[in-house]
This record gives C-alpha cells, sequence and structure tokens, in this order.
C-alpha cells in the first residue's frame, strides 16, 4: 500500500486543545471538498493537490530523517482530508512506534479504530458522518456563526479564518465576541502561523 503524502514535519501543535504540544504532523494529499470565498467564505489556506507517493517504509526513512533522534508522543494526520488514506496499515505502523495519534477531518469520513484524538472541523453544506469527536472546531470568517452538525463533541472550538498565512484581524474580532457571547466555545488561534511554523 502506498500513500500520496504531501509533507511530514516536525513543529508545534497549533490549533485545539492539544495545542502547544510538539508533534509529528503526516499531511496527506488530496481532499473531496473545495474550501473557496463562495461555498465557505474564506478559501483553503493549505495546498494539498500534490505529494509523493510513499510506502509505509518510505513513510518510515522520512520520519527517521525528520525527527532526528527527537521522541514527541503525538502525531497528527491532517491533510487536505487523511481519512481518504488513512487505512488500518498505516494505524498499526503508528502505534507500533509509540504515537498517541490524532486526525483533523472534515466529518464526511468514518473514522477508523485506533484513533486517540479526533479533531472534526466540518464544511458547510457537506454531509457528515462523524458523530461523536473530541474537538469540533469551527472555521469562522468574520461575519460567519457555527452551524448545526450532528457531532457530539467535550471541546467546542471557534477558530478564526486566516488569509493565507496571514491572521485577518476581522475574522479574530469577530470570533472573539463570538466567544464571549457564547462561552460553550473556546477560541482557538492558528498560533503555528503565529510564531512562524507550519
Amino acid at each position: 500500500m502506498s500513500y500520496l503524502v504531501k509533507e511530514i514535519f516536525y513543529s508545534i501543535q497549533g490549533e485545539g486543545i492539544n495545542c502547544g504540544r510538539p508533534a509529528l504532523f503526516i499531511r496527506f494529499a488530496g481532499c473531496n471538498l473545495r474550501c473557496t470565498v463562495k461555498s465557505q467564505g474564506f478559501d483553503c489556506d493549505t495546498d494539498f493537490f500534490d505529494g509523493d507517493m510513499m510506502s509505509i517504509g518510505e513513510m518510515d526513512e522520512a520520519i527517521h530523517n525528520v525527527l532526528f533522534g527527537k521522541r514527541p508522543s503525538l502525531v497528527v494526520l491532517t491533510g487536505g482530508e487523511p481519512l481518504l488514506q488513512v487505512d488500518k496499515a498505516m494505524l498499526t505502523y503508528l502505534r507500533d512506534k509509540g504515537f498517541e495519534i490524532a486526525v483533523e477531518t472534515n466529518g464526511t469520513r468514518s473514522i477508523p479504530s485506533g484513533i486517540d484524538w479526533v479533531c472534526v472541523s466540518p464544511k458547510r453544506r457537506s454531509k457528515i458522518v462523524v458523530e461523536k469527536a473530541d474537538e469540533l472546531k469551527y472555521v469562522l470568517a468574520a461575519g460567519q456563526k457555527p452551524f448545526d452538525v450532528p457531532v457530539k463533541a467535550r471541546w467546542k472550538l471557534i477558530s478564526p479564518a486566516f488569509r493565507g498565512m496571514e491572521p485577518d484581524p476581522d475574522a479574530i474580532a469577530w470570533c472573539r465576541d463570538y466567544v464571549l457571547a457564547h462561552p460553550e466555545y473556546r477560541l482557538s488561534l492558528q498560533v503555528h502561523k503565529l510564531i512562524g511554523g507550519k
């Protein structure tokens, strides 16, 4: 089995409840949705269109080269939409390496067993099939509000949309004020972008 991988890198988790944790990131290429200003109110900020086909052995070598002796406990599977590709063989490999496995998904694909932490970031007008997650994270532009999805989550987050790698002051102010008025949510900034990470 081979996987289309955009990049593998070591960084700080910049979003959500795990914000601040060092983590290995595996970004998979490809997505089943297309986030644009017209469809979501903001453009997707991630380049996931192309990548390299990698076997688990090739990924193991890339991970070894990226970590170079570092031992983060967390691996984050992201994309694009990682659940288009993540399978039992991949999860078994990561588990055998001793990782706690987190996934960031749009919620349109079922969660396979063996994942420890699930963050669902739903998109408008898409069919959500995930019913339970650890985090439910809405990415919102200025003026937008969370929308109903059938996901039960312990944590509900609001994340201001960025303009690529640049903060959008209007979105930040809107989301800040929304969270202050709706304290069942937490504000989640993309800290990794603010500190020069990926």
